[in-house]
């Protein structure tokens, strides 16, 4: 059984040492850790080429989701049968992965780490995704403590914050879409892997801690523009009719009601066209 874990990795040195910590010290340890360094300009090059147990690959910056195809990608062609995919902001408990297989071994294919933020569980993963009412969210809910059942839960999307995925999955599914470049790349393979009949399973005893707090309604403006054209682009891959026509422009709006700038307000318009008309990759 060979485990590859993949680290996306951008102008984060201080924080990518830690990753890399943790994958060291599991007590169920990965066969290789490959690090794909997104054109980090920080020292990270350096530092990963006196790493001795570490695979690097490097390339130009193509954002996360560039990252994340492209490790997968690597992995599969080493001989992966679980890849293990994390980017460089989470550090998993020294148990995580060997928690994680435990239940890969009962036939889940998509196993993913109950995942921590401040002590407290972090829990956005969506048990639904709506692509039928276009007057309500994208994201139906989140897990609470009833949807989990001996301390797993059943949901509809994961994210690629430590979830170990296996080989059939990419056979059947494919890899992410590398032309979301940051925002929702996760949604979309998730959603994909859903509709091809697999569901992703959060597992409680495996713990993964952020160290980036996230804070809602708080993305910077200059993602604005992926946020609400990767968002777009979601609803018209997987959206009924009116979900197509009618929650992008819904989304639009009220992104604009909160611009704060002209820039930011130019950002959303132009997000939002380039979503409709499916121009994706780095703006």
């Amino acid at each position: 059984m060979s485990i590859i874990a993949i680290v996306v990795t951008y102008n984060r040195l201080e924080l990518l040492t830690k990753v890399i910590e943790g994958l060291r010290s599991q007590t169920m340890k990965p066969d290789t850790i490959l690090v794909i360094n997104n054109g980090s300009t920080d020292g990270t090059n350096q530092w990963l080429s006196e790493q001795r147990d570490i695979v690097t690959v490097q390339q130009e910056n193509t954002g996360a989701s560039g990252g994340f195809h492209r490790g997968i990608k690597e992995a599969d062609s080493l001989g992966a049968e679980w890849t293990w995919i994390m980017d460089d902001d989470v550090i998993p408990d020294d148990k995580c992965l060997e928690k994680l297989i435990e239940i890969g071994l009962t036939g889940k294919r998509i196993i993913t780490p109950q995942r921590y933020q401040d002590n407290i569980p972090f829990r956005p993963e969506p048990v639904h995704c709506n692509f039928s009412n276009p007057f309500r969210s994208l994201w139906v809910r989140h897990p609470n403590d009833s949807d989990y059942v001996n301390g797993i839960a059943e949901v509809e999307c994961g994210t690629f914050e430590g979830p170990l995925v296996h080989k059939s999955v990419f056979e059947k599914v494919g890899f992410p879409d590398k032309e979301f470049f940051i925002f929702a790349d996760d949604t979309e393979f998730f959603e994909r892997c859903w509709q091809k009949g697999f569901s992703t399973f959060i597992v409680s005893d495996a713990k993964l801690h952020r160290m980036i707090p996230f804070v809602s309604h708080d993305t910077p403006v200059w993602k604005r523009y992926y946020e609400i054209r990767n968002v777009t682009v979601l609803d018209i891959r997987f959206g009924n009719y009116f979900v197509k026509v009618l929650r992008p422009l819904f989304y639009t709006v009220r992104m604009l009601l909160r611009a704060k700038s002209l820039y930011e307000f130019k950002s959303i318009i132009i997000g939002w066209y380039h979503g409709v008309s499916g121009r994706l990759g780095k703006r």
